[in-house]
């Protein structure tokens, strides 16, 4: 019995020093920023329920520390941790806060196991569960504010085929209190997430939402068709083709764009949300060799109705008439709306500062005013905004960025927004 288990004990010696083992990685981000809303609304006492809806004047300083511990893969298989927080250290007045978005409904300092997840991966498989910032057009970690999204799923990609990724998951719970329809600072059920009406949030009960992607990416030619089915919520199509070259010194990227929102299980059945609307959007994006760069696109909203419980939920922000600099603000339904975006960048490296990228946009939106009102009843027939921003990113982590957007809306005050982040990822 003794020589057995020596034997034994031999073999899977023999077999773990067979594995292959890479360093354990130790890695974070110490995000800060200001953030500041101006609605010609202040908060408090002089706060008019009927301007913007109620968004008051709002700012705030904030840091998020982010720390993630990865394992070495043995055999494909790796697993990873990550900690966050976010806090003011006691230094903003809570009364201004309501607008930034950045704490939970106590407007309180918090932290959250952001991730935890096992994942394999081998020469065409890559399969993760648990915790993790999910990055898909629909559903997305969007890193783009203070704390990044982060999800509860399954998912499972498949590169077997030559230039082309299969995707299959399922998505259980989110937090993120930029994207949640919940109190971000937790995990909450996808639909408790959502942004429909709490009556429909009940009849779906905890239900997730359930994905398939195609992906492919050619040399020129690059095409992608995701769709997904939030159960007894709405299902949404995403596609999106795109034609890449170049001409001279000029590289440029056309793209067309179809997503479609279509109520399915009981929200179809009842009348708390209606949700039946499709975007049609085009984009043509290019860039010159001595620095320069322009963006173009439109987008059109069919007049079915849901824009305002679909858009931006659970953290997907594909559309391409949008963008990180200007936004779609307080107008009251982007039912029948046509947006048209400009842009224009310049990456300064030209002038020997690398990582400093400048960038303009301009963004017109033609409301219909039949569907879009204020709080009182009010049409609105456009929407202007203007954005600018600054940023800088260097190879030892180092990062910061100065936003700047104005917006004028039709029958309600005209608003100002700035953001200036500062970071190191190590």
């Amino acid at each position: 019995m003794k020589k057995v288990s020596t034997l034994i004990v031999g073999l899977f010696v023999t077999q773990l020093s067979a594995l292959e083992f890479d360093e354990w990685t130790v890695s974070g981000d110490l995000r800060s920023a200001y953030l500041y809303y101006d609605f010609n609304n202040p908060p408090g006492l002089n706060n008019n329920p009927d301007t913007h809806f109620g968004s008051t004047d709002s700012k705030g300083f904030y840091l998020v520390p982010k720390v993630s511990i990865t394992t070495p893969s043995v055999d494909g298989f790796s697993a990873k941790i990550t900690g966050a927080a976010v806090t003011d250290f006691g230094i903003n007045d809570h009364d201004n806060e309501s607008g930034t978005l950045v704490y939970g409904r106590d407007n309180k300092s918090f932290a959250i196991l952001q991730e935890a997840y096992l994942q394999y991966k081998d020469e065409s498989n890559k399969i993760i569960i648990g915790r993790f910032e999910a990055d898909t057009p629909m559903v997305s970690k969007d890193d783009y504010y203070m704390l990044a999204d982060t999800f509860e799923q399954l998912s499972w990609t498949n590169t077997s085929f030559d230039d082309i990724a299969l995707n299959l998951g399922y998505f259980y719970k989110m937090a993120g209190v930029w994207d949640s329809g919940d109190d971000g600072t937790e995990f909450h059920s996808m639909s408790d997430a959502s942004y429909v009406s709490l009556q429909d949030k009940i009849n779906a009960d905890i239900s997730g939402i359930v994905y398939l992607g195609f992906d492919y990416s050619g040399k020129n030619h690059s095409f992608s068709v995701w769709d997904y089915y939030a159960s007894d919520l709405y299902n949404m199509l995403y596609t999106q083709y795109d034609y890449a070259n170049t001409l001279g010194s000029f590289s440029y990227d056309a793209t067309l764009q179809y997503i479609n929102f279509h109520e399915v299980g009981d929200l179809q059945d009842n009348s708390y949300t209606a949700i039946n609307y499709s975007i049609y959007s085009a984009q043509l994006n290019g860039a010159f060799e001595n620095g320069f760069d322009l963006t173009t696109a439109v987008s059109i909203f069919t007049e079915g109705t849901g824009q305002a419980s679909t858009l931006g939920a659970w953290g997907g922000y594909p559309y391409l008439s949008s963008g990180k600099i200007v936004t779609w603000f307080n107008a009251g339904s982007f039912q029948n709306a046509r947006n048209y975006k400009i842009g224009a960048g310049y990456d300064l490296a030209k002038l020997g500062i690398n990582g400093l990228y400048f960038n303009v946009q301009y963004l017109y939106v033609d409301l219909d005013s039949e569907y879009s009102l204020t709080s009182l009843g009010e049409g609105q027939d456009y929407q202007k905004s203007y954005g600018t921003s600054l940023s800088y990113e260097n190879d030892n982590g180092l990062y910061s960025s100065f936003t700047y957007e104005y917006t004028d809306l039709d029958n309600e005050p005209r608003m100002n927004a700035f953001y200036l982040f500062a970071g190191y990822r190590f």
